[in-house]
C-alpha cells in the first residue's frame, strides 16, 4: 500500500491555533488519516511561561489526550513544546513523536550570503537547541534572534475571523527592525543585509502574507511545516510502522472522525467553521487535562 493510501491516527498538538499551518501541510500529504487537534488554549501562548512549570503542563495535557484518543503517531506542533518536553515524551510513551524543528538548514541552503533572522518566541529563542543548531548548518552566516510573542496573538486573532491590527503588525515589525540594525551594525561586514526569515513558531505562517508585504527589504522566508508533513509521510511508510501501532478494527475506523479539543472552558465558537473546512469536529473541553496541573 502506498503511504498516502493509509489511514493512521495522528495527534497534532499546540498551545493554540498555530499547529494548523502544520495540518494542512500534513492532510496535503496523508489526506486518508485521521486526525485529531488538541490546543491547550487555557495556557496559551506558551512562549513566556517558566520552563518547568510548562514541562508539567505539556506532559499532563498530552498524556491525558493520548489516553483519550488513542492516536498512533504525535505530532508536536509548536515549537516551545518541541525543544522543551520531546526528550520526556518520548521516554515516557510508546509513541514515535515528530516535533518542530526551526527551518534554519533550508533558509541557509536556499540563500548564498546574509544574515539569517529567526523570529520565535522567548521560549525558543532562548533556547541552546537553537544555537547548537546554528552551529552544525549556519557557517559563518549571522543569526539575528528576535522574540515576538505578539504575532502568536495576532495569528491567534486571525484565524478567529478577526482583522489582523496593522498597528500591533507595525509595532511587532518595528521591534524587529530595531532588533535586525543592532546587530548588522555590529557586524564586521558593511554590507551585510538580511536574506532569509525563519518562522519559528507554528503560529507564525498564519501570518506570511502580512509580515512579507510589510517588510521593505526582499527575503525569503521559511517554516517547518512541509518538513515536518514530510517526516510523518517516512515514518508511516515504514513496515514498523504497522506492526508498532495499535490495531484498529474496520468498525473502529469507520465510526472515527477528525476531532479537535480544547482545553479552556471558553466556547471557541469562532473556530467551529475553522475547523470544519479541515474536516473536522468539535469534541469540547479535553476532560481532566488539568489535574494536578498549577494554574496559569
Amino acid at each position: 500500500m502506498n503511504a498516502t493510501d493509509r489511514s493512521p491516527h495522528i495527534l497534532v498538538f499546540d498551545s493554540g491555533v498555530g499547529g494548523l499551518s502544520v495540518l494542512t501541510h500534513l492532510q496535503r500529504e496523508l489526506p486518508r488519516a485521521n486526525y485529531t487537534y488538541v490546543m491547550d488554549d487555557e495556557w496559551c501562548p506558551y512562549g513566556e511561561k517558566t520552563d518547568d512549570i510548562l514541562l508539567s503542563r505539556i506532559m499532563s495535557v498530552i498524556g491525558r489526550a493520548i489516553e483519550l484518543c488513542q492516536p498512533q503517531l504525535v505530532v508536536i506542533a509548536c515549537n516551545t513544546a518541541s525543544t522543551l518536553a520531546m526528550e520526556a515524551l518520548r521516554e515516557t510513551f510508546a509513541l514515535p513523536f515528530v516535533g518542530v524543528v526551526p527551518a534554519l538548514k533550508p533558509a541557509v541552503e536556499n540563500t548564498a550570503s546574509g544574515a539569517v533572522v529567526l523570529l520565535a518566541t522567548a521560549a525558543t529563542v532562548d533556547r541552546d537547541y537553537v544555537d547548537d543548531l546554528w552551529c552544525a548548518v549556519g557557517g559563518q552566516r549571522r543569526l539575528i534572534k528576535v522574540a515576538c510573542s505578539d504575532l502568536v496573538l495576532l495569528a491567534e486573532e486571525k484565524l478567529r475571523g478577526r482583522d489582523v491590527s496593522a498597528d500591533q503588525l507595525a509595532c511587532v515589525l518595528r521591534a524587529i527592525d530595531v532588533e535586525c540594525s543592532r546587530s548588522l551594525s555590529a557586524s564586521a561586514q558593511d554590507d551585510e543585509s538580511i536574506s532569509a526569515f525563519v518562522l519559528g513558531c507554528t503560529h507564525f505562517p498564519l501570518l506570511r502574507d502580512e509580515l512579507e508585504s510589510a517588510w521593505s527589504q526582499p527575503c525569503l522566508w521559511f517554516d517547518s511545516g512541509a518538513a515536518i508533513a514530510r517526516r510523518v509521510l517516512s515514518l508511516v511508510a515504514a513496515p514498523e510502522f504497522d506492526a508498532g501501532a495499535r490495531a484498529l478494527s474496520q468498525r473502529d475506523r469507520c465510526n472515527r472522525s477528525s476531532q479537535w479539543w480544547c482545553t479552556s472552558r471558553a466556547s471557541n465558537e469562532d473556530l467551529y467553521e475553522v475547523f470544519r473546512k479541515l474536516g473536522m469536529t468539535p469534541a469540547g473541553r479535553l476532560p481532566e487535562a488539568c489535574e494536578g496541573v498549577p494554574a496559569a
